[in-house]
């Protein structure tokens, strides 16, 4: 491996799911396109697959890669943490309390409630992180690492 390209999602609403990132985690839209070509269904192997699509630049430089299938239309897959196969999206932030805040009390999403966790001699010790979901119920981590540097944090 040379190094990790983007990440990409599948998401129920594109425009959405576009407000979620950048209003809410300061990613911005970097272009947009469709797409419903003979290679995209080779690619995805999904047969007369249609999409629209988004790419975000989140503030570390990573690419968010968002697409959204026209064609076919099936139901939202949702996942459990505890489930086999569940994956989560974590973000380093830079204020913990005021991201949960605005999540929970002006957005009404879902979100756990800030945790400091305990794994002595661990990188993640005296981290403090929540789990929040995305418009399509995708698990973020929120992270707050301390002492660590604010670049790329939202």
């Amino acid at each position: 491996m040379i190094s990790l390209s983007h990440i990409g999602m599948t998401v129920g609403d594109l425009e959405e799911s576009i407000a979620f990132y950048c209003g809410v985690l300061h990613c911005h839209l970097q272009e947009r396109g469709s797409n419903n070509t003979p290679e995209l269904a080779q690619l995805t192997g999904v047969p007369a697959a249609s999409i629209v699509a988004a790419d975000l630049i989140a503030p570390d430089g990573t690419l968010i890669e968002l697409i959204q299938y026209l064609n076919p239309a099936l139901s939202p897959l949702r996942q459990q943490p505890a489930q086999t196969g569940h994956t989560q999206i974590a973000f380093r932030v830079h204020d913990l309390d005021t991201l949960y805040r605005r999540l929970t009390i002006e957005l009404g999403r879902p979100c756990t409630p800030p945790a400091v966790l305990s794994e002595p001699g661990s990188t993640w010790d005296g981290a403090r992180a929540c789990y929040a979901q995305d418009p399509d119920g995708r698990t973020l981590e929120l992270l707050s690492h301390p002492g660590a540097a604010p670049d790329g944090d939202i």
